[in-house]
């Protein structure tokens, strides 16, 4: 069933974000609905820079996209590209990134299972200049990534960071609620030990 609102009524968000209504990003993609998601999402950053107003247009054509693409029954919430489906959560901590990486590699390597499935190798660390990120492969098929960021804060204040932990190739949407449960205790659990 097609509608004219995005999901979760993120209408409001996407307007703020982008600088361009919803009721304009209907209009912008009916001539060119036919395209795949990555020519759509070329094609959307290119319209945030000519007409809109924010400062990551690819993060956030790349969300428009995708919520046009679930407005138009081509995906449903949670499902990416690929057919398989992906729960997110994230936590702000004490700590800039190198911080919270270094005690979640500790933390996490106390847990015997991830939402009840086993590492099928040694997690994978890399880092950019903005970003910190732990990977692993599971049992079931299904990817880790814990990405971490230090948040800007005001001067004087005490340093914090972002942690989110993203969970991909879910077989079904039935799995993204206690998926995001499961990782929403498993960060408050390692809230508590910094």
């Amino acid at each position: 069933m097609t509608t004219t609102q995005p999901p979760e009524n993120r209408q409001a968000t996407i307007e703020r974000g982008t600088g361009i209504s919803w009721d304009d990003w209907l209009t912008f993609f009916e001539p060119i609905k036919d395209q795949g998601h990555a020519e759509l999402a070329l094609t959307a950053t290119a319209h945030i820079q000519a007409h809109g107003t924010c400062t990551q247009p690819h993060w956030w054509a790349q969300g428009v996209v995708i919520d046009w693409e679930i407005t138009q029954g081509h995906r449903i919430p949670g499902q990416r590209s690929d057919g398989t489906f992906g729960a997110s959560v994230s936590k702000t901590l004490p700590g800039d990134m190198d911080t919270l990486l270094d005690a979640w590699g500790s933390f996490i390597g106390t847990t015997p299972t991830i939402n009840g499935e086993s590492l099928t190798c040694d997690p994978r660390i890399s880092s950019t200049e903005k970003w910190r990120y732990w990977c692993a492969s599971l049992t079931d098929g299904t990817e880790i990534t814990a990405s971490f960021q230090t948040k800007k804060t005001p001067a004087g204040s005490p340093t914090k960071g972002i942690v989110s932990v993203d969970r991909t190739k879910l077989t079904g949407a039935e799995l993204i609620v206690p998926t995001k449960t499961w990782w929403k205790n498993k960060l408050g659990e390692f809230a508590a030990t910094l």
